[in-house]
């Protein structure tokens, strides 16, 4: 990926709350089901992209992506039921209508395979795949941008107290060709670290906010 010294989000654009983004392990079957399935990955990405502004009617997503209502109707509620809720219920000219949205819209997920091999899903910046051959979102941003963040992140101290998470980190970097961690890079690694007791990873940029959060981004 390029980077880019333009992209940078600040609290004027991206609000006052700036960004969480949240790492979840999943499932490797599941992953796959995704990964090599060129209209999953089309439909969560639009998914998560268009509820940055508002909740989403599944009518008005098929018709942003261009297929048939029963096609992601399928999709939605057979295989990709673990990425959305219904957040309300209206009734429009007799016709009920769900909307929804992603259960987290700044969720990141990660899987771990042979010889500590990375995967991720991330949605909202539609990136899908090995994390040695496809990088993260923070690999498009400019490296002053990417400093940023990480200061804040070691600001906070968010991982304090954890055991071995900073060698593991080093090892799971070293195996991904990660020799330039990136804020995403960081949470992978302590998505993994935490799956064994079934924690999620969960970071906050309250003074520099992902730019993928800006809904001006999207326009």
């Amino acid at each position: 990926m390029a980077e880019r010294d333009d992209i940078s989000c600040n609290n004027e654009t991206c609000g006052s709350v700036g960004t969480t983004v949240t790492g979840r392990f999943i499932d490797p079957e599941l992953y796959n089901k995704i990964v090599k399935h060129n209209i999953r990955k089309s439909i969560l990405h639009t998914l998560f992209r268009e509820c940055i502004k508002e909740p989403i009617t599944k009518n008005r997503l098929a018709n942003i992506l261009g297929i048939e209502y029963h096609k992601l109707f399928y999709q939605m509620n057979n295989q990709l039921k673990q990425f959305w809720i219904v957040v309300r219920e209206e009734k429009i000219r007799g016709a009920h209508e769900e909307y929804i949205m992603p259960a987290q819209i700044n969720a990141i997920y990660f899987n771990i395979g042979s010889e500590q091999q990375l995967f991720l899903l991330d949605p909202l910046a539609n990136v899908y795949g090995p994390l040695k051959e496809v990088g993260t979102r923070c690999d498009n941003c400019s490296k002053a941008q990417k400093v940023r963040c990480l200061q804040e992140i070691d600001e906070q101290d968010i991982f304090a107290g954890e055991y071995g998470l900073k060698e593991h980190m080093a090892a799971l970097h070293k195996a991904n060709g990660r020799y330039e961690p990136t804020p995403v890079d960081f949470i992978s690694v302590c998505t993994i670290h935490r799956s064994i007791q079934n924690r999620v990873c969960t970071i906050k940029l309250i003074n520099n906010p992902c730019v993928f959060s800006d809904p001006g981004y999207w326009d």
